[in-house]
């Protein structure tokens, strides 16, 4: 059962958001050129605070109240932040004739998470479209390419969306205060409640910015029924926020510093294809994306965190870990593999020794010998939606899936029975463990928690997560209106649909592939099956 002690949470909480924005358009035409001016005020206040409450080992499970748990060990913790954001905005477009297209954006923004000096920054942005298709010279291909659109853009956007450990941060540029038993103090033979400085801070961080750049074309054929749509992109960001690490011995968790800057470089294709054949109609989308990651600078350094690395040259937070070579299969093979613990044995994962502190193989498994193992972001995104509709009768299937992508296990999901602040179990996969009778396991042998050897970060664990989903079916029928209309009824339509129907997928049984770098603990993914009438009156 889960947890091990009975306990129970009172928590409220309460967000609060006022926006308010103003905003004027001029337009005006003189001959076959077109203009048009916006320009804007907006602001944004939030405001959240929270009340946390905690007791356990309640007397019974059947009163779920805070009076009936132990005083011992009980939490009361809240408060309040807030935050605000003020922007001015202004686009200018122009255009020659519905040909030539010109697009001027730019807005300046300010927000309450940084000092006086850096609240403001402008992000300015351009675009331009030329419909090729209304020139004269293209009159011959209109009947081929009815529809042709070149476009391409450059702009910039800033972030100022600070997250640490999950929540988001309001005040990074302050020392904050925390409160706890962990503070408290003995004074004059009493304890009293202490105050101490947990996080550091940076007075100096700016706004991160985004530069993209985008060239694309809209492409119509054969009578629109073939529509084309490609795009390559590139984003850069720069002065990237950061929660760059510092030594222990300085007692505060780490500031967010402006460090780095990173490029993610596409593309994006859409492909649609709709006609009709006498009652039948069908519609084909297809739809493909790649974004490639890349960490350009990060001051030359190695930021290690957990099971993650950032490192100049590859994908921002790869994993980072041990090379697995299967398992050991006898106390020989571990005697005369390189070392890795005093208690290794037949069943544990082999790690590869791939070098040493001179930079070569050193016949021991340490900490030299970790790598890049992969990373989590999505490659070769795509998906397909057909629909066709034939005498009332109407299906859809829509199809969604990643190429490439590597996934990470750890907690539960890669130790049986590990616990934390429950009581573990084990998976129904996790029963193929190596034992002398299951020399051919696909896992481990079991252990205790308090030996890691086969759970630090490695490739046993980094898994592809590329798949393919049958989202959504949906099968229809609308009766016709000869028959509706005796019933008062403008149309009524009954259908079946289903949700998650299939996933096709090489990772870990039973885990959803979209999820990333899963726990065990999650909610699995459910098919849903649903029975339907709309009736419109």
């Amino acid at each position: 059962p889960w947890p091990a002690l009975n306990s129970l949470s009172d928590n409220y909480s309460q967000n609060t958001q006022n926006l308010f924005r103003t905003q004027a358009t001029y337009n005006k035409s003189i001959g076959k050129h077109g203009f048009t001016v916006l320009g804007g005020f907006s602001t944004e206040d939030f405001k959240t605070s929270f009340v946390n409450t905690f007791r356990q080992n309640l007397l019974s499970p059947d009163r779920p109240y805070l009076n009936s748990g132990d005083q011992l060990g009980q939490s009361m913790s809240g408060g309040e932040s807030r935050f605000s954001m003020v922007s001015v905005y202004g686009r200018f477009n122009y255009n020659y004739d519905e040909k030539y297209l010109l697009e001027v954006n730019g807005r300046w923004d300010a927000s309450s998470r940084f000092r006086e000096n850096n609240w403001w920054q402008l992000f300015p942005s351009v675009s331009a479209g030329w419909r090729i298709s209304q020139e004269s010279f293209w009159s011959g291909l209109t009947k081929v390419i009815p529809e042709a659109k070149i476009r391409a853009s450059y702009g910039s956007l800033g972030n100022q969306n600070l997250i640490r450990n999950g929540v988001a941060d309001y005040y990074p540029t302050y020392s904050l205060f925390n409160s706890g038993s962990a503070f408290n103090y003995y004074f004059n033979n009493v304890v009293n409640p202490g105050y101490a400085l947990t996080t550091a801070a940076n007075p100096n961080i700016r706004w991160e910015t985004s530069k993209i750049l985008d060239i694309g074309g809209d492409f119509s054929f054969l009578r629109n029924r073939l529509n084309v749509t490609a795009d390559f992109f590139q984003r850069d960001i720069v002065d990237m926020l950061q929660l760059v690490p510092v030594p222990s011995y300085v007692g505060l968790t780490a500031p967010f510093v402006n460090s780095g800057s990173m490029r993610n470089t596409g593309w994006e294709l859409g492909i649609g294809w709709r006609d009709k054949i006498r009652d039948f109609s069908y519609q084909v989308q297809l739809n493909a994306s790649d974004v490639k990651n890349k960490l350009l600078n990060n001051g030359g350094k190695q930021i290690i965190n957990g099971a993650t690395i950032q490192q100049e040259g590859y994908a921002l937070d790869s994993y980072y870990g041990y090379i697995a070579d299967g398992l050991f299969q006898s106390a020989e093979e571990v005697k005369n593999a390189p070392f890795q613990y005093g208690n290794s044995a037949a069943g544990d994962i082999r790690y590869r020794d791939i070098s040493g502190p001179n930079g070569v193989p050193d016949n021991r498994i340490d900490s030299y010998d970790r790598t890049i193992l992969g990373n989590y972001f999505p490659r070769y995104e795509y998906s397909l939606n057909l629909s066709a509709q034939y005498k009332g009768f109407d299906v859809t299937a829509f199809f969604q899936g990643v190429g490439k992508k590597d996934n990470y296990l750890s907690g539960t999901a890669a130790q049986p029975f590990y616990s934390a602040n429950f009581q573990g179990t084990m998976f129904e996969y996790q029963k193929d463990y190596w034992s002398s009778d299951n020399t051919g396991a696909a896992y481990p042998r079991l252990t205790v928690n308090s030996i890691p050897n086969n759970y630090v970060t490695s490739s046993f664990w980094v898994r592809s997560a590329a798949y393919l989903r049958l989202k959504n079916v949906v099968l229809g029928y609308t009766i016709p209106t000869a028959l509706t209309t005796k019933a008062k009824i403008n149309s009524a339509r009954v259908y079946l649909s289903g949700q998650n129907l299939i996933t096709w997928t090489s990772f870990f049984p039973g885990f959803d592939p979209e999820q990333r770098d899963t726990g065990g603990e999650f909610y699995p993914i459910m098919k849903t099956y649903t029975v339907g009438l709309n009736i419109n009156f």
